[in-house]
């Protein structure tokens, strides 16, 4: 029953994000590992298993001058709690260059010392 329903919860936000066009995703900040929902995949014009989910993945499909804009929201972001930009990317199956709108929000965990 509890399966059946994270499955149809699952499902009801993939439609959910196609219909909006949006995707989400999950920085790990200190392990640099990206999580991106398929949709998000789909919005950058790649897959999920070539989308290699490192920063540096991403930074190469952001239009360079665009770059260095969204960096500075990030590290804001880091600060505020709260991360806002628009920047272009170039979509990597048919290089279109599109514009973006980002929001997010950032929580910081603390992991405690394990020793023994």
């Amino acid at each position: 029953m509890v399966e059946e329903e994270l499955r149809s919860g699952r499902e009801l936000l993939s439609q959910a994000q196609k219909a909006a066009q949006l995707g989400c995703f999950d920085y790990d900040i200190k392990k640099d590992v990206i999580v991106w929902s398929t949709e998000m995949a789909e919005i950058y014009g790649t897959t999920l298993e070539a989308f290699g989910g490192k920063l540096k993945d991403w930074e190469v499909m952001v239009v360079p001058e665009d770059l260095a804009p969204a960096r500075t929201s990030m590290a804001a972001g880091m600060k505020t709690g709260e991360a806002f930009a628009e920047y272009r990317i170039r979509r990597q199956n048919d290089g279109q260059v599109r514009w973006l709108e980002s929001r997010g929000a950032y929580f910081l965990t603390t992991r405690k010392n394990r020793s023994g």
